[in-house]
């Protein structure tokens, strides 16, 4: 038997997926055919998920940070109304697969509530901070690497040439907002300048990946989420965050004109420097679903029914809203407790801010937090793999620092069955017949139906 150590493995499984899912994806498609890497990241994510509930069976002495009753009572309501929407849905087995989906990520959140609270989530942290350093610096060093390689060449270089491992360059900019709040946490803590300096360089960098990307929703959801974690911090904290972050988005935005700009123009004789400033079909969406929540209202179209909505044949198998998403696909009861939750969470959570003894952790965490629920409503924030890991890896943590509260884990094989039969049904949606065999990624590569 494992102690409770073990529960250190999952999280290095996870990690390791990360990397092997994003960063080192180029040389993995060279070395073995992968069809399709979105596929095969949900892949890497489920079998991380299988294999780590396996090693927490054999594990002792591990604790977990319980979730609060009205938290229960929430995602009770939530589940019961979206098996009523599947009742009602042209596409039943298509529905439950989609609620086996969100039940997946829940069953996640609960592992890793586990791992962290035995772990205990300082270290943690701690662990997420030099995680997001050892990703940024790869990261980095392929991108500039690309970069000297198109200098070279004279190549132009477009919004998403220089970022490798992603299908797009919005699901990069999504690990962005939850990563670059993480490396706020020297500025908190007694660190040495080497760390706060290391820490600003690459927040710079990242700063300067988004203007290159045009990634207007990350910029904002960030700035956005700085701006409420200053209206509830201390005044010290306010001047910290404040300092950190217009000097962080002034380096990058210089890093972006010298680098993205300057050098191309004199390598290149021409720079990119159009600004996008149309909507990419999603207020079209939001209209549609708008015009359409009257026709069933209470209860939604179904879960998964956007994939099959007349308006996905041209644009997308998801809205890029998640709230827009649960409300056409789920309904009002489902919907609206659930988004009344999350916002409650959210404002006790800030003005909590000036009172958790783990002010370091909890700050940098919660800015994360904040920026994806901000991020989430301009992209399709829940629908793509490695977005969800971080996300409920990043809401597992919070949920462990601002809950000084653990528990014993007395039984395991329930969950470990019910998290491996929710896993199987998952999987037995890969590549079903009645998939549209059109890119619409969804929750596979091939996200679309045929239209009813």
């Amino acid at each position: 038997m494992f102690t409770a150590r073990s529960a250190t493995l999952p999280l290095v499984l996870f990690t390791l997926v990360l990397f092997c899912g994003t960063l080192f994806l180029p040389v993995f498609s060279r070395i073995v055919e992968i069809p399709s890497t979105l596929d095969f990241k949900r892949f890497l994510l489920i079998g991380a998920m299988i294999t780590s509930v396996l090693i927490l069976l054999l594990a002792q002495q591990l604790r977990y940070t319980p979730i609060s009753q009205k938290t229960s009572l929430v995602l009770l309501l939530f589940f019961s109304c979206g098996l009523i929407s599947t009742w009602w849905s042209p596409y039943p087995y298509w529905s439950l697969v989609d609620l086996a989906n969100y039940a997946f990520l829940l069953l996640a959140f609960f592992l890793l509530n586990i791992c962290i609270t035995s772990c205990n989530p300082s270290v943690v942290c701690r662990w997420m901070f030099w995680v997001t350093c050892l990703f940024s610096v790869i990261f980095f060093c392929e991108y500039f690497a690309k970069f000297a390689v198109m200098m070279i060449e004279s190549k132009r270089v477009g919004t998403s040439s220089l970022i490798a491992g992603f299908e797009n360059p919005r699901m990069f900019n999504q690990l962005q907002v939850m990563l670059v709040p993480l490396l706020l946490q020297p500025f908190f803590l007694p660190s040495s300048l080497n760390k706060k300096y290391l820490a600003m360089a690459l927040m710079a960098g990242h700063w300067m990946v988004l203007f290159q990307t045009e990634a207007r929703g990350a910029v904002l959801a960030l700035t956005l989420a700085f701006g409420l974690a200053q209206a509830f911090c201390t005044r010290e904290q306010r001047r910290i965050m404040l300092r950190t972050y217009a000097l962080s988005l002034l380096i990058g935005l210089l890093l972006w004109l010298i680098v993205l700009v300057l050098i191309p123009l004199a390598f290149v004789g021409n720079s990119r420097l159009a600004l996008r400033t149309d909507s990419s079909g999603r207020l079209e969406m939001w209209l549609f679903i708008l015009q359409q929540l009257p026709s069933n209202l209470w209860f939604g179209n179904g879960p998964m029914s956007f994939a099959w909505a007349p308006p996905t044949r041209l644009v997308s198998a998801h809205p890029h809203n998640a709230s827009l998403q649960l409300l056409y696909e789920y309904g009002l009861l489902a919907c609206l407790p659930f988004a009344l939750w999350v916002m409650y969470k959210l404002v006790t959570a800030l003005k909590s801010m000036r009172r958790i003894a783990h002010s370091p952790f909890y700050i940098s965490v919660l800015i994360s937090v904040v920026a994806a629920a901000i991020y989430a409503q301009l992209t399709g924030f829940i629908v793509v793999p490695f977005t969800q890991l971080m996300l409920i890896t990043i809401l597992a943590l919070f949920h462990a620092i601002a809950r000084d509260i653990n528990r014993p884990v007395l039984n395991k094989v329930p969950f470990a069955v019910l998290a491996l039969t929710v896993a199987g049904f998952v999987l037995s949606s890969y590549q079903h017949q009645q998939f549209d065999q059109t890119e619409r990624p969804r929750l596979w590569q091939f996200g679309l139906l045929a239209p009813i």
